[in-house]
Parts: structure tokens; sequence; C-alpha cells
């Protein structure tokens, strides 16, 4: 297991510009760019402010949001999310 971390260990800053961990100031922004780019599909499912505060805010060890800011730091371009869902629950048994 220690290999696998030290192989897969990423830096605990981010090394890109103009990226940083959601917070609840960025909602709106996000709302914004997460509604433009939903738009173009033909179903597509409108966020409020409070679904995108529910299901986008980091929650510390579990779900991460990143936003990414243009080269001018005026507008939010873009944004991706994760889980991190250790699978602790896995032990060796005989099934």
């Amino acid at each position: 297991m220690s290999l696998h971390q030290k192989l897969n260990k990423v830096p605990d800053e981010p090394t890109l510009k103009g990226i940083w961990l959601m917070t609840k100031k960025d909602v709106s922004k996000v709302k914004k760019v997460l509604s433009t780019y939903l738009s173009k599909m033909e179903v597509y499912f409108e966020y409020s402010k409070e679904e995108i505060e529910h299901y986008f805010l980091p929650w510390e060890n579990v779900m991460y949001t990143y936003v990414i800011e243009s080269e001018d730091k005026k507008i939010i371009t873009d944004i991706f999310s994760f889980y991190s869902l250790p699978s602790t629950i896995l032990k060796p048994c005989k099934y």
C-alpha cells in the first residue's frame, strides 16, 4: 500500500495558476458556468444556487470541487468535481 501511495501521490497544493477549491462565494459564478454548459444539451437539469451549494461545495475527505478562472481573472471558465471514497470496507474474506 505504501508503494501505491508513493507512486500516486499528488501535490498538497495545485500547481496550476488560477485554480482553487470552490467556496461559497463562487456559487453564483459556478451556477452561470454550469447552466451555460448544460443548456447545450437537449434535456438538462437547472440547478438553483441552493442545489449547487448542496451538491458541489466541498466536504472534507469526501467531495472536492475546483474552479478555474480566466487568465484576466475576471470569470470562472471551468469547474471540476470528484469524490474521494476510500475502499476501506474491502477486506480479505472468503467471498
